[in-house]
């Protein structure tokens, strides 16, 4: 479901970047530009995070660099966004096990 999500996602951000909206190979088009370079807001896009966020997991290490494209602008590579997303782990978190809810009633029925 991640990766469904995370396409999704990239193929909204392409067809954004490059106009073509609602077109049937958008998804093939956003899977085969691995090294297209993305600006801080389309970052945030693809992976849901705020722009403190990323900041503050690039100080800590923990999110790819960005590539100096002038004196102040930068931009990451979509390769390299990909590659952290697919290291990220699954949120397997779900109703507790054994817990059916049956404490609730059994409580109101004393």
């Amino acid at each position: 479901m991640l990766d469904s999500a995370v396409r999704e996602a990239t193929a909204k951000a392409v067809s954004e970047l490059l106009g073509i909206e609602n077109k049937p190979a958008t998804e093939l088009l956003a899977a085969s530009l691995r090294e297209m370079l993305l600006r801080i807001e389309t970052v945030c896009a693809i992976t849901g995070l705020s722009v403190p966020t990323v900041y503050r997991l690039m100080s800590q290490g923990g999110f790819p660099r960005p590539v100096k494209l002038t004196g102040y602008a930068r931009a990451w590579k979509l390769s390299d966004i990909m590659a952290w997303i697919d290291t990220r782990e699954r949120d397997v978190t779900g109703t507790a096990s054994g817990d059916s809810g049956d404490s609730v009633s059994s409580d109101i029925s004393r």
